[in-house]
């Protein structure tokens, strides 16, 4: 679904829009970042790019997040959590990834305040997306927080709930609009349907 996602990022005013495996690239203002979290029916999570670098090992990649500015971004009172994709032969566990770069925000902080920010990894104050490519890092802020698909409206998921933005990705592969009928007589919980409504009131 990612050109369908590049489709709907191009008429909320994304420039630059690129298409990626499993997701979609852009640039845009701070405006455009709100707009795109409150609006985006395919999307699961917007994340912003804040730094880049080379590592080919731990003491590389503590080394290189230790270089960058985290206060930023991260309050000392805030808490944070690092989410993590690593495809890299050099690091073959991407939680230990994930806990050097903890280790290194943290250590800038203590080295120059004598205190550090905690970790919450439930109902962080801020996220971090750590991402991987053999050798290739890049560090974004989680500007979602919670996944783009948890709408409000349902309280409770179903024992195997279709996921939202897949329910609305359905509908646009089958290039239904608000003119058509739409019925759907195995609707379990009313996803697909709801979703519908939704995209039908606009």
């Amino acid at each position: 679904m990612e050109e369908l996602l590049a489709e709907e990022v191009k008429d909320l005013g994304g420039q630059n829009v690129q298409v990626h495996k499993r997701s979609v690239a852009c640039e845009g203002d701070l405006a455009f970042l709100y707009k795109a979290n409150y609006n985006l029916r395919l999307a699961l999570k917007i994340l912003v790019p804040v730094y880049e670098f080379q590592a080919r090992n731990e003491q590389q990649l503590y080394d290189q997040v230790m270089k960058h500015d985290w206060s930023k971004y991260l309050k000392l009172d805030q808490t944070f959590a690092i989410d993590n994709t690593v495809f890299s032969e050099y690091f073959r566990h991407s939680k230990y990834a994930a806990l050097k770069t903890k280790d290194a925000i943290v250590d800038q902080f203590r080295n120059k305040m004598g205190r550090r920010p905690s970790v919450d990894i439930k109902t962080p104050d801020i996220q971090f997306d750590l991402y991987a490519y053999k050798d290739q890092f890049i560090i974004s802020v989680d500007s979602s927080g919670d996944t783009l698909n948890r709408r409000g409206y349902r309280d409770v998921g179903h024992q195997a709930t279709l996921n939202e933005v897949l329910a609305a990705g359905l509908l646009k592969l089958a290039g239904w609009n608000k003119d058509i009928p739409l019925i759907d007589p195995m609707c379990g919980t009313g996803t697909i349907l709801i979703e519908a409504a939704m995209m039908g009131q606009n």
